[in-house]
């Protein structure tokens, strides 16, 4: 309801700035369209996630090529001691980094970049 009320209000043209109260976003998040939002959406859209990670080969550390898959096991092994909260949900989203990682150049060039700018870990920037 309040979206279709915020789309028919719009205009083209009109870009005056807007707080982020003034946002759909947290219009939507803090009226009663948010249980929707979190039922509807929030809910299918983790589970789905949860699925696709487990359709996937299982990734470990003795079948890696790139050493710095190594390195996203330890980041993994570290969250996973200090958070349990939706721990089926970022176990998957660990799964997926870890196996996109490992198969896509792409995928690997970005993460070993992210990887670069973390200071802690051992990073090893020619291991691609």
């Amino acid at each position: 309801m309040l979206i279709r009320q915020w789309l028919n209000s719009w205009q083209a043209g009109d870009f005056r700035m807007r707080t982020f109260k003034d946002t759909l976003i947290w219009k939507t998040l803090m009226s009663t369209d948010r249980q929707y939002v979190m039922d509807k959406i929030n809910k299918p859209l983790l589970k789905a996630i949860v699925i696709i990670a487990n359709r996937l080969p299982e990734m470990t550390r003795e079948n890696c090529l790139h050493p710095n898959t190594l390195i996203l096991f330890d980041i993994w092994d570290k969250f996973r001691k200090r958070n349990g909260v939706r721990r089926e949900f970022i176990d998957a989203g660990f799964r997926i980094l870890i196996y996109k990682h490992e198969v896509d150049p792409v995928y690997r060039h970005f993460l070993n970049k992210f990887l670069k700018g973390t200071s802690d870990w051992d990073y090893n920037e020619k291991a691609n």
